[in-house]
């Protein structure tokens, strides 16, 4: 569970201040809108009464007495309790109907409306001798009749036993003051109110959130070690927007099968060969080279699979790269793909996906056929047509034998395998190889596939080489972003004809739409 401070906090409602602004306009906009065009203005008038024992003079609605030896404590303490208890008779629901009853007021005002109209409160003023009649209603003219009656009758509805001891100066008024609604008041509290509850259902979110964030949580969590992060950057989808082989007017070129293409420039469509893709990106993929190159130059087998432990995580673009950084050694590099169910990296590299490693297995073709060299020493086995029984193919004596052969033949094998999670061919792939590299993205991969993953390869004694973090975000550690460009949910939905989910069951097709069963 990730640690409640404040800067967690801080970093937490920076990371999603445009939700939080949006959620506090909307807010105050709606109450704006509300109090301008909805809500019906009530208005409030307010006469007052002066109680006193009778013994103190003339005393005005501003405490000035004529006669300041009156003002005695004892007189005064005698007034104070005389004005508490009209408060609290003038209170009283018997003196509201006594009201709605007189003559002049049974069609004017019924009990109820009088019941939430007047309000009867010692003012704050005057040593609290002062009783204020407040009125409160859609009218100004009602309101402002409303308090002066009831402050001018109010004697009447006194008892006999304390009429006698008081005096009661009444000061009625002429105006009445807007009380409700209060835009500005309330749009600044709306405005406020937004912000909060949209922060407090994001930090919900945010605490269930149980995906991985940041390296340092992975290095305290897992005991394998992280061989590097790759930072998030806008532009991770020029793998599927770059220069392809394509001809001046537009039109689509093939390659032809184990032989190199002879335009340069077009088979730059991995990320460590476009311009514009940030420096500090470029840089973690060598990185990551090199710490692969000083486990492998430990065992006795140059190749290695990546993996993930679900759809979506980036172990193909990682795979990919990765080949191309080991080539930029001068090195012999093959990249196999070896999801058979959902071939990917030949769309990288805008070749076809004909013969590939299905055909190799099967017989149909050799892997000098199969093999498409990008460039000079870099070649690439596509996933070939789609077999209905991938998980035999890999494991049948004919890939024990090819896998064999590739890695005395190059110096480095690359196998893009399919998630862990989701089918067990990874798992086949692996030991023909020195190791498997998991590939876990910031923010999206959750703890528990992690886990998952960590334990299938273990109970397998798969040697696990590392991990590499995709998707991470340099400027913070707890700032997880990426999730745009996942395609898990068409993932999922291939691999469901294959039984591994609830999906209807289709024959395999080819890029053009054709049937490709292997005969």
């Amino acid at each position: 569970m990730q640690e409640i401070s404040f800067m967690y906090l801080f970093r937490l409602a920076w990371k999603r201040i445009w939700i939080l602004i949006i959620a506090a306009v909307v807010f105050a906009s709606t109450t704006f809108a509300y109090c301008k065009l909805i809500a019906v203005p009530k208005y409030s008038a307010t006469a007052a009464i002066l109680v006193t024992n009778g013994k103190i003079g003339n005393v005005d609605t501003d405490g000035e007495s004529d006669y300041d030896d009156d003002l005695n404590s004892s007189n005064i303490s005698a007034s104070l309790g005389l004005s508490s208890t009209v408060i609290e008779r003038l209170s009283r629901r018997d003196v509201y109907k006594q009201m709605a009853q007189k003559p002049e007021y049974i069609n004017k005002y019924t009990y109820d409306q009088l019941r939430g109209m007047i309000k009867v409160y010692a003012s704050e003023q005057v040593r609290s001798m002062l009783i204020n009649i407040s009125a409160t209603t859609g009218d100004i003219k009602t309101a402002i009749e409303a308090a002066n009656d009831f402050a001018t009758y109010c004697k009447e509805f006194l008892p006999d036993n304390i009429d006698t001891r008081i005096t009661v100066n009444v000061s009625e008024t002429d105006y009445a003051t807007k009380v409700s609604p209060r835009t500005l008041t309330n749009t600044l509290i709306a405005f406020v109110a937004g912000a909060i509850l949209a922060f407090a259902v994001v930090f919900i979110i945010d605490m269930e959130d149980k995906s991985i964030r940041g390296e340092s949580e992975f290095v305290d969590k897992y005991e394998i070690p992280l061989l590097g992060s790759i930072p998030d950057f806008d532009n991770i989808a020029v793998l599927q927007k770059g220069k392809s082989y394509y001809g001046k007017n537009g039109n689509s070129r093939k390659l032809n099968y184990g032989k190199k293409s002879n335009d340069d420039d077009d088979s730059k469509t991995t990320v460590l060969e476009r311009k514009q893709v940030p420096f500090a990106v470029i840089e973690a993929y060598k990185n990551i080279r090199t710490s692969v190159a000083f486990l492998l130059a430990k065992q006795e087998k140059n190749s290695f699979t990546i993996t993930s432990a679900n759809a979506g995580e980036g172990k193909s673009t990682t795979s990919t790269n990765l080949a191309v950084a080991f080539s930029q050694l001068g090195k012999k590099v093959l990249l196999i793909d070896a999801d058979m169910r959902r071939a990917s990296l030949h769309k990288k590299f805008k070749i076809e996906n004909g013969l590939g490693l299905s055909d190799v297995l099967t017989g149909k073709s050799t892997l000098k056929n199969a093999a498409v060299e990008i460039k000079s020493g870099f070649y690439i086995l596509t996933a070939g047509s789609t077999p209905p029984n991938p998980s035999e193919l890999l494991d049948s004596k004919a890939f024990e034998e090819l896998m064999e052969f590739v890695n005395k033949d190059f110096d480095y094998v690359i196998v893009d395998t399919p998630p862990l999670n989701v089918v067990t061919d990874s798992m086949l792939i692996a030991p023909h190889t020195s190791g498997t590299i998991l590939v876990v993205r910031d923010g999206y991969t959750p703890h528990y596939s992690i886990q998952r993953a960590i334990a299938d390869l273990e109970f397998s004694n798969i040697y696990i080489l590392g991990a590499i973090m995709n998707g991470s975000n340099p400027r913070g550690k707890n700032r997880y972003v990426y999730r745009k460009y996942s395609y898990d949910g068409y993932y999922k939905y291939d691999y469901r004809k294959y039984g591994y989910g609830y999906g209807p069951k289709e024959e395999p097709k080819n890029e053009t739409g054709t049937d490709s069963k292997v005969q």
